[in-house]
């Protein structure tokens, strides 16, 4: 995808003067300490996240300022193959069951809530099924 983004600003590209610089170091050794900081404590996702920031900051070194801006958003767009979203899972579990426990509350639902289980009356107690008669 990253690649196809980039090809769609050849035009733009080919206007820009790829000139090597000097910002781009602080930001990349700063990327390759949190690498190697992240690799040692085996946390996976900043790992991740600084292997695409030294990208970045790569891209800023060799290509320079004026590419490396016109390049903003592909770049930008390498930080979403970070999978950073199995930490969100819980607080999103959190923000379901809240909306879905007041959706329930605001219908009239009596509903009893334990963490993120929700539990409703069965309502239908005194039907049986059809084998009962």
């Amino acid at each position: 995808m990253v690649a196809w983004l980039v090809w769609n600003k050849r035009a733009e590209l080919a206007g820009a003067t790829a000139r090597a610089s000097w910002l781009g170091v602080p930001i990349l050794l700063v990327c390759c300490a949190a690498w190697i900081i992240a690799r040692g404590v085996g946390v996976l996702v900043l790992e991740q996240a600084a292997a695409v920031g030294a990208l970045a900051a790569l891209a800023l070194t060799v290509l320079g300022p004026d590419v490396s801006r016109r390049l903003a958003f592909p770049i930008g767009f390498l930080f979403f193959a970070v999978p950073f979203g199995r930490a969100l899972v819980p607080v999103l579990v959190e923000i379901t069951a809240d909306f879905a426990t007041l959706a329930l509350q605001w219908s009239g639902v009596p509903v009893y809530r334990t963490h993120a289980q929700i539990i409703i009356p069965g309502g239908g107690s005194r039907l049986r099924g059809p084998a009962a008669g």
